[in-house]
């Protein structure tokens, strides 16, 4: 669950399966000349991190973020994040973390992605980097529940049944995870590793998914080449009709976007418009229906209305959202429908910086134009 204004961006999804082998931002710097800011550039290295705000631990499942990163040798390989760690829910310590954190749901989690990007880090210049990021929502709303503020204030209890899918306390619940760590296969020529579950407390996914919800990312290269290729299934229920699930690059420090906290992750320059390219490679198996929305590429940002950088106070900063699904425009991005869609695998390298620098985003009239600087770049469902 994530408690801020981007839990409720999405539409009802059902399954989908993608394979996505490489999402690599890079500055423009001649006609085909470009230096990438992404720590692992072309995917070709490994990391990853859940994520998602809490309010309330799932039960024996500790606090929602949890990384996967090892050294490998020749013949084996070392794991950088031990299942304790990532098992660590609020209460327990661990080096670093802040006493105003330890028995605070929401700060242990920032803290404790703080912690697990210490243990994944990979020097490099200008700065290091961390993981790819995998993210999950959950898009019930308790309204009842007086958990989430409204324009950064505490809101009290209020009803809207028609506007937000909630079925009752309990809603917002953090899911399960069941980890598969990384390990060498097929004669020590193959990485692969995932994680799974579901929202639906109580339920098992191995005795069926027909009335649950459920989600799966698998990855997986081969060990000296190539990139990764990262496999999404997400499929909702009747009791969670809104969820969502990205693959993100993240800044590496500072906000990201949709959150006002530092976080970790893969930009070691957070792209700024109009100067920046994005390619991935997909192959979309299944769609989700005509309910569901499935963003190309989406990046967030954050400014304030008088056109200066968010500095973490939620009254007065704004993420600015650009979701790209299927925009009729030029710039390398599908014009016709289908393309890029079910039996039509490819290769985009799409123009977000030069599209993004020409939307409108309010500003107060008589300030400064804000730069443009995107903390976050995703795709998914």
């Amino acid at each position: 669950m994530m408690m801020h204004v981007s839990l409720f961006l999405s539409r009802l999804i059902l399954p989908l399966l993608c394979i996505i082998s490489v999402l690599d931002g890079a500055f423009v710097s001649g006609e085909n000349d470009y230096v990438s800011t992404v720590g692992d550039s072309g995917m070709r290295r490994d990391a990853w991190n859940f994520c998602n705000e809490v309010g309330a631990e799932a039960p024996d499942m500790g606090s929602p973020r949890a990384a996967d990163c090892f050294n490998l040798t020749s013949t084996s390989l070392k794991h950088r994040v031990s299942e304790k760690d990532n098992l660590l829910g609020v209460g327990t310590p661990f080096p670093g973390i802040s006493q105003r954190a330890l028995c605070n749901v929401d700060l242990y989690a920032v803290e404790k992605e703080l912690y697990l990007g210490s243990l994944c880090q990979v020097p490099d210049s200008p700065k290091p980097w961390q993981f790819w990021m995998i993210m999950l929502k959950n898009g019930n709303f308790d309204t009842m529940a007086g958990l989430c503020p409204s324009n950064g204030k505490k809101t009290p209890p209020f009803s809207d049944p028609r506007r937000f899918p909630c079925f009752g306390k309990g809603c917002m619940n953090q899911p399960t995870v069941v980890h598969q760590k990384t390990q060498l296969l097929d004669g020590n020529t193959t990485l692969r590793e995932a994680f799974s579950g579901t929202y639906d407390l109580g339920s098992n996914p191995s005795d069926g998914l027909d009335l649950i919800s459920f989600y799966q990312v698998e990855w997986e290269k081969k060990r000296d080449a190539g990139s990764w290729q990262f496999r999404h299934i997400l499929k909702t229920s009747k009791n969670y009709p809104w969820l969502m699930l990205y693959l993100r690059a993240d800044a590496t420090q500072g906000y990201s976007g949709g959150y006002h906290y530092d976080t970790r992750g893969m930009l070691k320059t957070p792209p700024e418009s109009p100067n920046f390219k994005v390619r991935l490679t997909l192959d979309i198996k299944k769609g989700g229906g005509s309910k569901s929305q499935f963003y190309l590429i989406d990046i967030g940002g954050c400014w304030k209305n008088n056109g200066k950088p968010c500095d973490g106070d939620v009254l007065t900063d704004v993420t600015r959202y650009t979701g790209m699904a299927n925009p009729e425009t030029a710039a390398c991005y599908p014009t016709k429908q289908g393309q890029g869609w079910i039996g039509d695998a490819r290769t985009w390298e799409l123009d977000v910086g030069g599209l993004s620098s020409k939307l409108h985003y309010y500003q107060d009239p008589g300030t400064t134009s804000a730069r443009r600087i995107w903390g976050s770049i995703d795709v998914g469902t």
